[in-house]
């Protein structure tokens, strides 16, 4: 019976966020929200780590170094 009730309780909570993400006008909100930290993280003193953090290289793959792809950050977010 416990755990019912904590199922519920978790249904309670997530249902509208579940609900809220459905929307689609969530997905241009966040990309309004990261744009908006982006810049102020680039504009702060903060600048030099976001820089060094878009210059590192990203590795997507099952192996430890030995295969998968590789690009720099900035590369891969902007699909090229």
């Amino acid at each position: 019976m416990p755990f019912r009730r904590s199922a519920r309780r978790v249904r309670r909570v997530l249902d509208p966020v579940v609900e809220f993400l459905r929307i689609e006008a969530v997905g241009g909100a966040l990309l309004l929200a990261a744009t908006i930290a982006a810049l102020a993280l680039a504009n702060s003193p903060l600048a030099d780590a976001y820089q060094r953090l878009w210059q590192q290289e990203l590795t997507v793959g099952a192996c430890a170094g030995m295969c998968g792809i590789g690009s720099m950050t900035a590369y891969a977010a902007n699909d090229t």
